[in-house]
């Protein structure tokens, strides 16, 4: 996948998401956000969403010195993720094609990503996971 002239307003939205849990001022953040959108400069056509996306990480993570911006909501996701363990295991154990079953939540599990969007666990996950067809079906 390549990215499009629509990735850019993506990953800037993504680097403003980043400053919301850092304890930064206005001109800080300011700032941090003037070197994100400074790091696009680098982009060039063709580049993968990705590539576009750890520009502005990296200038971010360059700007306020935090090399881990999504720590706060990895440890609240991981504990999250821990309180519904039980019932992923028990709908993989209790499925008629556990296989499947376990394949579903690993792809919705992958879905879980910090930087596209603000991802949490809850009801509407496991609602997901006990609904969700696979494209092959």
């Amino acid at each position: 996948m390549k990215a499009t002239a629509e990735c850019f307003a993506c990953v800037i939205a993504q680097a403003e998401r980043n400053l919301a849990e850092l304890k930064l001022n206005e001109e800080e953040k300011f700032n941090v956000m003037k070197s994100a959108v400074h790091s696009l400069e680098k982009a060039y056509h063709g580049m993968k969403p990705i590539e576009l996306s750890k520009l502005t990480n990296d200038a971010v993570k360059s700007a306020t010195g935090v090399l881990d911006p999504y720590a706060l909501r990895k440890s609240i996701l991981d504990e999250k993720a821990i309180e519904i363990l039980p019932e992923i295991i028990r709908y993989v154990r209790t499925a008629v094609n556990p296989l499947k079953a376990f394949a579903i939540v690993a792809i919705l599990g992958n879905h879980l990503d910090f930087g596209v969007n603000n991802v949490s666990i809850d009801d509407e996950f496991m609602t997901l996971v006990k609904s969700k067809k696979l494209a092959i079906d």
